[in-house]
């Protein structure tokens, strides 16, 4: 099975969350997407990828919404 797979690990480099995007195959997992604003939550956050191919990044209890474009 390949795919990809999007991350909000809230305890990112630099102080806040980081989203993280790996592609994966059979034996091997690549990160290819890691963007940090900086921002985090104390609980809750998603991210989702859009149909434009920006990135949907909520930071639930800090009220923070962000779209990313593929450079960050």
């Amino acid at each position: 099975m390949e795919g990809s797979i999007l991350i909000f690990n809230n305890n990112g480099s630099g102080g806040g969350a980081s989203i993280l995007e790996y592609e994966f195959g059979g034996s091997w997992a690549e990160l290819t997407f890691d963007y940090s604003s900086g921002t985090s939550s104390m609980a809750f956050g998603d991210v989702r990828r859009l149909p434009n191919g920006n990135t949907f990044v909520t930071y639930s209890s800090s009220g923070v919404m962000q779209e990313v474009d593929e450079s960050g």
